[in-house]
């Protein structure tokens, strides 16, 4: 054995926790993720989160990121990859709080020090290239082999440099793709090796040309990426401001009982996330952001 060889030790409980299916991936569940089709996250999942600007992609992530920080999950841990630059620890922790320590349960001592173990479990990366994505990609590695008990990966988003790259690269689509080839490449490993469930942003393509001209679900990223991905959501906005006062005096409709709890979070749209399976069947779930986090209607 030569010395830049090395040999991995760890115990038949790591062994286990790193190949065997992570039960407690259960934690991720949430009304939007009950619509899969074994109706929660399973070990070695993709899932794509993909729309326009502004449509609570990422703060959905952030949500599904809280649920897994709860005390309860104990056994967890995350990482968080910040592509856009738009993750807030202050809203993590807002939302944190307002599950923590709701109407429900107000009177919790120590509540610094339980918001400080939620964190504890949460591993934050920002890239600023995707050349820096392919690295801490890469690094996970050693890092998972550490620490089983990570079960989950984020990246908001996946599509932050293609606009970068395609300027960098010219119009050589296959240099252009060439850091995103070494990123999908590695998470499959990271996947086989590993049985993370994977979370990932990305924008909505403008433009384009040929066939897919006019169809805002085709992916501008490579095909590497597409096959990768095993379940995807189109998010959009649906509703803008409505009056409040005719909201309210017309409960029986359902589209304007959705409008009032919209206007009772303070916020002025109502938000679509459509699950398209690879069959062309679409379930569409509608919800609504304030201050606590994502309400589903």
């Amino acid at each position: 054995m030569t010395s830049s060889e090395s040999i991995r030790r760890e115990t038949a409980a790591q062994l286990f926790s790193r190949l065997g299916a992570k039960q407690y991936l259960h934690s991720l569940n949430s009304p939007l993720l009950c619509d899969l089709p074994d109706g929660k996250v399973q070990s070695g999942d993709v899932i794509e989160f993909f729309g326009d600007e502004g449509t609570g992609k990422s703060e959905l992530l952030l949500n599904i990121l809280a649920g897994c920080l709860l005390p309860l999950q104990q056994d967890q841990c995350i990482i968080f990859i910040d592509t856009d630059c738009h993750f807030q620890l202050i809203r993590l922790v807002q939302i944190l709080e307002y599950r923590l320590f709701n109407k429900d349960n107000p009177c919790v001592e120590n509540r610094e020090e339980i918001i400080r173990d939620c964190l504890s479990r949460f591993y934050y990366v920002r890239c600023h290239s995707s050349i820096q994505l392919v690295a801490t990609v890469e690094s996970l590695k050693t890092m998972l082999a550490r620490k089983p008990e990570i079960c989950c990966l984020m990246i908001d988003s996946i599509s932050a440099f293609y606009w970068q790259d395609r300027l960098t690269f010219g119009e050589s689509f296959s240099d252009q793709e060439q850091h995103q080839r070494r990123v999908v490449e590695t998470l499959k490993d990271l996947i086989a090796n590993y049985n993370l469930a994977i979370f990932a942003t990305r924008g909505m393509f403008v433009g384009g040309s040929g066939r897919h001209r006019d169809d805002p679900t085709h992916s501008f990223l490579s095909s590497q990426w597409q096959k990768l991905v095993r379940h995807r959501y189109m998010f959009s906005k649906e509703v803008t401001r409505v009056d409040p006062s005719v909201a309210s005096e017309s409960r029986e409709s359902e589209s304007l009982a959705r409008e009032t709890c919209l206007w009772s979070s303070g916020e002025d749209w109502l938000y679509k996330a459509l699950l398209i399976s690879n069959r062309g069947s679409q379930t569409a779930r509608l919800f609504c952001i304030d201050e606590t986090g994502v309400k589903f209607l």
